[in-house]
């Protein structure tokens, strides 16, 4: 009986298959799926909420909005200011010399079709209310 015992632990070392390699196996099999349990929640928690995703992107229909009008949506919980400008207000713009501007830049490269104007608006007010729950003055 012992001798067959023998032959059967020589023949499971012959082959490189034991017990002791199977526990082995499936111990750190276990250990990685552990681990990843374990850190996919920390990587997820990284990823932006819905809530930030679904203000990520705003859709407006510009088809309805008629010439002369303007339209204000709300974009990053900013306003954006969509005006489809007359010709009239086209031809100003374009007149208007780049120099006399804040922000130096032709009209011409501040948008992409003439007929509409897309603006984002940063409240300066809102500027100051930060500024000033900071500790931090405005000098203008």
């Amino acid at each position: 009986m012992a001798q067959s015992a023998n032959q059967a632990q020589g023949h499971a070392t012959a082959t490189g298959e034991t017990r002791r390699d199977f526990l082995t196996l499936t111990a750190g099999a276990m250990g990685g799926i552990g681990a990843v349990a374990f850190i996919l929640p920390f990587i997820n928690s990284m990823n932006p909420a819905a809530d930030t995703l679904a203000l990520a992107s705003t859709e407006v229909d510009i088809g309805a909005i008629k010439v002369g009008q303007s339209v204000t949506v709300t974009w990053r919980g900013k306003p954006v200011f969509i005006r489809h400008r007359t010709e009239e207000e086209i031809k100003t713009a374009e007149a208007v010399a780049s120099t006399d501007l804040p922000d130096p830049q032709a009209d011409k490269d501040r948008v992409k079709k003439p007929e509409w104007l897309v603006l984002v608006g940063v409240l300066h007010a809102l500027r100051l209310r930060s500024e000033r729950s900071e500790g931090r003055r405005s000098q203008g």
